[in-house]
């Protein structure tokens, strides 16, 4: 009967000891893990603000080409247009 015991004792011992490693695995590898994904995570939003300010800036910066682009543009066609006749204006000669 003191096999029995010690067959019972090894393999209540045994599962113990694998329950003790799997909760360390889990613990030691699990913890570390969790961090990362935080701090990845962290990353990815703090580079995808500064990707949104980023793009935001050369939007403003691609518009305000855009405008002066077509003001400089209206302004050249502006003074090339040949004058009507009626449209000018003689000074009025003295008598």
């Amino acid at each position: 009967m003191d096999s029995d015991q010690g067959d019972q004792k090894r393999v209540t011992g045994g599962l113990a000891g694998v329950g003790i490693v799997a909760f360390a695995v889990i613990c030691c590898a699990g913890a570390p893990l969790l961090i990362a994904g935080i701090a990845t995570f962290g990353a990815g939003v703090a580079l995808g603000a500064g990707a949104a300010v980023l793009g935001a800036i050369a939007l403003v910066c691609l518009a305000v080409l855009v405008v002066r682009a077509r003001r400089r543009t209206a302004l050249e066609t502006q003074r090339d247009k040949p004058v009507a006749d009626s449209a000018v204006q003689e000074e009025p000669t003295p008598r």
